[in-house]
């Protein structure tokens, strides 16, 4: 078996170090390729998968994976961006779990950011081309790739705040379309829901990102699925810690209002009452009604 995996690993080396083979030729071989290795790997010891992710970082294969494949021009790609989709969900697993010796540095600090801006970049491509050519399966690409990008933070949270500084995800944020809304609210309560303490590793300025965009979404939509991430989101972060929930009450005067009237009855009262409840907690009723205000950054 062991042997077997070597000859393999040798082959897929032999491929991406290839001069010979064009570019859009060689990333359909290479995804093949890697997705046969880790079938058969994946019925096997943890280890020997972690060891495997391992041997891609050392050989140079998720960097491949990262800078030259994921830049390419998928529409001359044999799968096209299916073939995107499917070589960014691999290589966001692959850096995940991984048996790391001991060039530790090289893979946090070099290798993880850029990672976190290819996805980053494929999925603001993706959601480009949904938008211009109205494509359901775009957006399927689209939100494909933002799953890759959670999985990744899920593995190593302190990326979010390197994805909150991104120029990719700023046009995502930037976006009124409804169904990248739904994606970005979704992402941060997938995160939080798998990993609250990550909320005490973001500074005030890259929680205030997720904060506005999340109570924006919600105030500017009917749509349920957004709403109830976003209420979700909001009870995380706000269960946290004091000094976020206090964050959260300033920063949104009359937010319990607007909450209480827009999303009660739409399926998740629950989590509707014990954010009101927080809310209404910490801050003293006021004498009059005040407006919520939230405006889309400039």
């Amino acid at each position: 078996r062991s042997l077997a995996r070597m000859d393999a690993d040798a082959g897929l080396r032999a491929l991406v170090a290839s001069t010979n083979i064009k570019p859009e030729q060689k990333v359909p071989q290479v995804l093949l390729k890697l997705q046969d290795i880790l079938n058969r790997i994946s019925v096997q010891d943890d280890r020997v998968l972690g060891a495997f992710k391992n041997s891609l970082f050392s050989h140079g294969i998720l960097q491949y994976c990262a800078g030259d494949a994921l830049k390419l021009n998928y529409a001359k790609v044999e799968g096209g961006y299916a073939t995107a989709t499917q070589l960014a969900e691999i290589l966001s697993s692959c850096c995940v779990g991984v048996d790391l010796g001991g060039d530790t540095e090289a893979f946090h600090r070099r290798l993880l950011p850029s990672v976190t801006d290819s996805l980053l970049s494929l999925a603001s491509r993706l959601m480009n081309r949904a938008l211009v050519v109205r494509d359901p399966e775009m957006f399927r690409f689209f939100r494909k790739v933002m799953g890759s990008v959670c999985w990744l933070l899920k593995g190593h949270g302190h990326l979010a705040t390197q994805v909150l500084q991104s120029d990719h995800y700023e046009r995502m944020l930037m976006s009124e379309e409804e169904r990248v809304g739904a994606v970005c609210v979704s992402l941060w309560q997938q995160l939080l829901t798998a990993n609250s303490e990550l909320v005490a590793g973001l500074g005030k300025g890259s929680l205030s990102v997720i904060l506005d965009d999340v109570v924006y979404r919600m105030a500017h939509t009917s749509n349920p699925v957004v709403g109830g991430a976003a209420i979700r989101t909001l009870l995380l972060v706000s269960r946290q810690q004091e000094s976020t929930l206090q964050l959260i009450i300033h920063r949104f005067k009359g937010l319990e209002g607007m909450i209480g009237r827009e999303w009660r009855g739409r399926g998740f009262d629950e989590e509707v009452d014990q954010l009101i409840k927080l809310l209404h907690r910490e801050v003293p009723k006021p004498r009059s009604r005040l407006r919520l205000c939230v405006g889309r950054r400039s």
